[in-house]
């Protein structure tokens, strides 16, 4: 028996009202508490009484269904996966038939539970459901409820172990898991069968499918707005064909999409989730091309389904590897990157990547496409700006001394950098930690008005106090202890670097002459100013 970690400050009863999709087992792992929508949700299969493993697998993290495997993991979040099993396929059966969800009495034995049964749920439909209703959609009216419905469903949340002595209500539970379904947008609740008030308040889940549907919504827009335009060009082609040659095309396409499964996925408008599949089972045939010349993956940029499918394809083949930084053959990543920044309605997919990989966005960014044109530089100008986002410092500034600042100290943070937005022009990056030091460095060069050829200049001057979108900045790249910033023009070298590289020192006197020359009226000019 596992120590418990803490407490729980609920009764079984509060826990049935504020967790409606919790489970909670006893030692042996047997169900004996289940919340009030869990059945609904899992299409009419029941828990209660039976090995949690009979219905639910661990998808996350990846250990067994065993006391001493759980403690390793008890502080992380627990996903868990409908089984595919003959005590599934049962319920489903019963459920599809209107029968009562209890069924018939079962062993008490889990390994009863575990037989692989290798059921195919194609024969199973709800009781509303006509005979020859064979692909009713999950948004169709009639649903016909199989396996495939549950394939995807999963539950997400926390496990909190019981201690019998602080309350004794619970005494017959071991451990609750405190879960809820993991949705990521509107249209998977529908599909589901789920609507917001049937989540507890208490979970992320809520916002996280709200933001979902409003990522979604302005990705369609945009994706409108191309498909019509791709609907006009079709259809003043389509005029310009004649009736023979459509024909031979159609012939044409049928033969070749028979090798195609990613391809016939998708021109049929399968559910996302079936295509994923198809893509994981057939990815050797991602970047066949069919009759119009278009591999799969083109024709997943083109739909207004597949963002999804898309962002996993740009996942799976990046054109650098982001544990080794290397550069993958073409035949392996096939071009996926530099396709995807072209086009402005997949700025969010860009950006997701980029930001998950911002160790390599300097890599992904000089990735080439197949004309050997640079990403950076075909890219749509808001994938552009979120590539720049994660490579340049303020969205402009390449720090080139980032390993090995050419300065640091407790007041002050020195980076070499090319100002991307001024003719990549090299300039020095002074971070300041007071600011009335940062104060001190302008007003002295307004108030004097010193010639440039004696006083390095200000090109220009960050302040963390006053602009928001520098303070970020700061932050994000961990220049937090210095939140004010003066840029000016870079030299190639320093007095410092001469003197310790070229070994001048008591050796060449007309160089040393020359300096000591210019080193006198810079102090001449300075003291001409009254300082």
């Amino acid at each position: 028996m596992l120590t418990p970690p803490m407490p729980p400050n609920f009764s079984s009863k509060q826990i049935r009202e504020i967790f409606p999709f919790h489970i909670a087992v006893d030692s042996n792992f047997v169900v004996v508490q289940e919340g009030n929508k869990l059945s609904p949700y899992l299409r009419g299969v029941s828990c209660v009484g039976h090995h949690i493993s009979s219905v639910f697998q661990l998808k996350y993290p990846r250990c067994q269904w065993d006391w001493t495997d759980i403690a390793l993991h008890i502080d992380e979040a627990f996903e868990l996966k409908v089984v595919n099993n003959s005590y599934v396929a049962d319920m489903l059966t019963a459920h599809s038939r209107g029968q009562q969800m209890g069924g018939p009495s079962r062993p008490d034995s889990s390994a009863d539970f575990l037989r692989s049964s290798g059921f195919k749920a194609s024969g199973l439909r709800s009781s509303n459901a006509s005979s020859d209703d064979d692909d009713v959609g999950p948004n169709d009216r009639k649903t016909k409820i199989t396996y495939r419905h549950l394939h995807h469903l999963l539950l997400k949340g926390g496990i909190y172990i019981c201690d019998p002595e602080s309350d004794p209500e619970i005494t017959h539970f071991t451990a609750f898991f405190l879960v809820s379904p993991k949705v990521h947008n509107m249209t998977e609740m529908l599909y589901h069968n789920v609507t917001l008030p049937d989540f507890p308040r208490h979970s992320y889940q809520r916002e996280f499918a709200i933001l979902g549907d409003h990522l979604l919504s302005e990705t369609n827009i945009a994706l409108k707005l191309d498909r019509l335009n791709k609907q006009l060009d079709k259809e003043l082609l389509g005029a310009l064909q004649e009736s023979e040659a459509e024909k031979l095309i159609a012939q044409q396409r049928a033969e070749i999409l028979l090798t195609l499964p990613v391809h016939s996925a998708i021109l049929d408008r399968l559910p996302e989730e079936e295509v994923i599949e198809m893509i994981d089972k057939h990815p050797d045939t991602l970047f066949m091309k069919d009759y119009d010349n278009k591999t799969a993956f083109d024709l997943c940029l083109e739909s207004e389904s597949y963002f999804s499918a898309v962002l996993k394809i740009v996942r799976d083949r990046l054109p650098v590897d982001p544990i080794s930084r290397e550069a993958v053959s073409p035949e392996k990543h096939g071009y996926v990157w530099t396709k995807v920044i072209q086009s402005v309605k997949y700025a969010t997919i860009v950006k997701a990547a980029i930001d998950e990989f911002i160790h390599i966005s300097h890599e992904l960014a000089k990735a080439s496409d197949e004309e050997g044109r640079p990403a950076m530089y075909i890219a749509s100008p808001l994938c552009q700006r979120h590539i720049k986002e994660a490579m340049y410092f303020y969205r402009r500034y390449e720090i080139i001394t980032m390993d090995s600042p050419h300065h640091k100290s407790n007041s002050c943070l020195l980076h070499i950098a090319i100002d991307h937005s001024d003719n990549d022009q090299r300039v020095a990056l002074k971070f300041m930690a007071v600011k009335e030091h940062y104060n001190i460095e302008q007003t002295l060069r307004q108030k004097y008005d010193f010639n440039e050829d004696f006083i390095v200049p200000i090109l220009r001057a960050h302040d963390s106090d006053t602009d928001t979108a520098f303070s970020q900045e700061v932050q994000r790249r961990g220049f937090t202890q210095y939140p004010y910033c003066i840029v000016m023009p870079a030299a190639e070298r320093n007095l410092q670097t001469i003197i310790s590289a070229e070994r001048i020192a008591g050796r060449d006197w007309a160089l040393i002459k020359h300096i000591t020359t210019q080193v006198a009226q810079a102090l001449k000019h300075v003291h001409g100013k009254g300082i």
